[in-house]
């Protein structure tokens, strides 16, 4: 993340009175942008390719979603930080749940943004289907790709667009990668740009490695890219 990049959160309550309170919480700090949004529907129809820092949820709003609704809050849940939250009746207070961690009291939000989500990359929410698949690969990155032995890695899972390569070797976002895929008949290589990535070490629910967005693929190599998954 650069200095200049907005930590953008996301709140999705559906109750009024309790979003605009939690709105007016959350505005109060000079260092994130919020998107607020009644249901989860909602936060889909929003605008343009926007990258998130984090969400918060409500979890009565997620059981009274719709399926398609839940399966988009799941996609969300297995890539971003999410703080799930529910307010007790009364005066009891607002309690959440974060990576396994119970959080309770005022400063549950500031909790979530500076420590539950420190080190992780904003990233765009994916917009094809992801589908698991493990292959073997050989990936090379500029500008040093002629300098530089092959990194052996896996695929774990593809769409359309790209996939994540679960490697242990650092990348930084925006760098171009040269992926070989040894199950392909051909075995040109396919030129992908890194958007996100997890270091090892980073994470303790996710393998370490990156997201790359295809930049060319051949015809031939689409096909085979979708037999697969």
């Amino acid at each position: 993340m650069t200095d200049f990049e907005p930590r953008r959160i996301v709140l999705i309550i559906q109750d009024e009175g309790e979003r605009e309170l939690y709105n007016q919480i959350l505005r109060a700090r000079q260092d994130i942008v919020l998107e607020s949004y009644g249901r989860i529907e909602e936060f889909q129809k929003g605008p343009g390719e926007r990258r998130f820092f984090g969400f918060i949820v409500d979890l009565r709003t997620v059981i009274r979603s719709t399926n398609e609704e839940k399966r988009v809050f799941m996609n969300i849940s297995s890539v971003f930080p999410v703080l799930r939250i529910r307010k007790g009746e009364g005066a009891a207070p607002l309690t959440g749940l974060v990576a396994g961690q119970i959080v309770t009291g005022d400063g549950i939000f500031d909790f979530f943004i500076d420590e539950a989500c420190s080190g992780f990359q904003p990233r765009g929410l994916r917009t094809s289907e992801r589908r698991p698949a493990i292959l073997n690969v050989l990936a090379t990155f500029d500008p040093d790709r002629q300098a530089q032995e092959p990194c052996r890695a896996n695929i774990i899972n593809i769409s359309d667009r790209g996939f994540f390569i679960a490697c242990t070797h650092d990348v930084d976002v925006g760098r171009q990668a040269s992926v070989v895929i040894n199950e392909f008949i051909n075995k040109a290589p396919i030129l992908s740009v890194i958007k996100w990535g997890i270091r090892w070490g980073q994470s303790t629910r996710h393998l370490p490695g990156f997201g790359a967005e295809i930049v060319h693929i051949t015809q031939e190599q689409s096909d085979e890219l979708a037999a697969f998954g």
